[in-house]
């Protein structure tokens, strides 16, 4: 692993970082792992403080860092009993905002505030995820009917870069990088406008 000078400024630690990126697979994802287990899932470096990057370069620099063990696929296990949901319940909040500040209002309400996945019922879990279900299925109704035929396009093209993703390996690897590049890290395509979407499809030859 080839060292990197001096670290320098907020923005010179954030073009380093960039850069340990573009040199291949591997050092990508070392900045994936290292986001997702202890930044919240938040890849965009220009997002986080000097010494948060400062931390993860002495860290690279040092061979500290690595891979993690046998790929790292960046999704979630469906869950198979209750309470695997605990897991499950953390990487939302590890991942997404809006999903962590649900669950402290849902404990908070439910759970006697209690926070900890790990220190509730599981009919609490189970309530929570049947909760944000329910929402997330009535506001996604309201939005379809309030959109019309803007809604219909930007359907669209949200299902061309779900296909596109499942073409293959690389070109969902391009969405990341075109995500974690140019969109703050937000992956979900749904939660982009058509001409964001609509630029990354171009560059894949999409129309």
């Amino acid at each position: 692993r080839r060292a990197l000078g001096a670290m320098g400024s907020k923005g010179a630690m954030v073009e380093q970082i960039k850069g340990i990126q573009r040199t291949g697979v591997d050092a990508k994802l070392a900045w994936w792992h290292h986001c997702d287990t202890l930044l919240g899932g938040v890849r965009d470096p220009n997002c986080h403080d000097e010494h948060v990057l400062r931390a993860f370069l002495k860290q690279y620099n040092s061979g500290a860092l690595a891979r993690p063990a046998g790929g790292y696929k960046g999704g979630w296990r469906a869950p198979r009993q209750p309470r695997d949901l605990v897991r499950l319940i953390k990487e939302g909040q590890r991942r997404s905002k809006s999903w962590r500040e649900a669950w402290q209002k849902y404990c908070a309400a439910h759970a006697s505030g209690s926070c900890d996945p790990a220190r509730v019922s599981d009919a609490i879990l189970v309530g929570f995820l049947d909760f944000a279900g329910q929402a997330a299925s009535g506001e996604l109704g309201t939005q379809a009917e309030q959109d019309g035929g803007e809604g219909g396009e930007q359907a669209d093209l949200v299902l061309k870069v779900k296909e596109v993703q499942r073409s293959g390996r690389e070109a969902m690897t391009a969405w990341w990088t075109y995500c974690d590049e140019s969109l703050a890290g937000v992956r979900d395509p749904n939660r982009h406008d058509a001409a964001a979407l609509s630029t990354f499809l171009a560059s894949r030859g999409v129309s």
